[in-house]
């Protein structure tokens, strides 16, 4: 089990880049999230039956799509049932669309991206990171959470969180919190090619040339 911990107690990157990865997530796969929801709502959720009713069946459905990715073991047919399921059903948690984040992060020749699980949250994100990590998580790496739309360097993410979304993230002062990596969803050339073909509107294409979450 890999666990990392940040504690609240020269390298320039493109935090612009990691903002397209988290529009284009939000922007292809639109969906509902029932948690967020009931985190930002829950008077009105709780006094509104019809509401309440139709963001509890949205997520029944979504835990029926995961079990029935339970068991896949290839990266490739995970990814391709997380698309089928948000764009068929409207609905993803952070865990989905962190996946899709990493997906369109592969499709475009990001080799150092890692999801992590907020241990104590329930909560996952995308990591980009300069170096493999086996280095270690730096500062200026990059944090991309299309489940809330914000992009940030480690260094800024955790107080983002805790400011901005503190009914989500309840951090109390000197909170360590602990990550959890999640397996990479790694593709190979022709699986990459695949998604290239299939989805254009995933590819990154800069002005200048340059690529995807270069770090200079």
């Amino acid at each position: 089990m890999n666990n990392f911990q940040i504690n609240f107690t020269g390298i320039k990157t493109t935090l612009n880049d990691a903002d397209w990865v988290c529009r284009t997530v939000r922007k292809n796969f639109p969906a509902i999230s029932p948690n967020r929801l009931y985190y930002e709502n829950p008077k009105l959720i709780s006094n509104n039956e019809r509401l309440y009713d139709f963001i509890n069946e949205k997520g029944k459905v979504l835990q029926q799509d995961r079990n029935d990715r339970k068991f896949l073991k290839s990266p490739f047919k995970i990814l391709k049932e997380i698309i089928y399921s948000v764009k068929e059903h409207k609905v993803a948690h952070c865990g989905e669309y962190s996946s899709l984040a990493e997906l369109i992060a592969r499709m475009n020749g990001v080799d150092n991206c890692y999801r992590f699980l907020m241990k104590d949250y329930n909560h996952v994100f995308l990591l980009i990171t300069k170096k493999p990590l086996k280095d270690g998580i730096k500062l200026n790496d990059i944090v991309i959470d299309p489940w809330l739309g914000i992009v940030a360097k480690v260094r800024d993410i955790f107080m983002k969180y805790k400011n901005e979304y503190g009914k989500i993230f309840p951090f109390e002062n000197n909170e360590s919190v602990v990550l959890r990596l999640k397996k990479p969803l790694s593709l190979d050339k022709k699986e990459i090619e695949y998604f290239k073909e299939k989805y254009p509107e995933l590819v990154f294409k800069s002005k200048d040339g340059h690529k995807l979450m270069e770090f200079k």
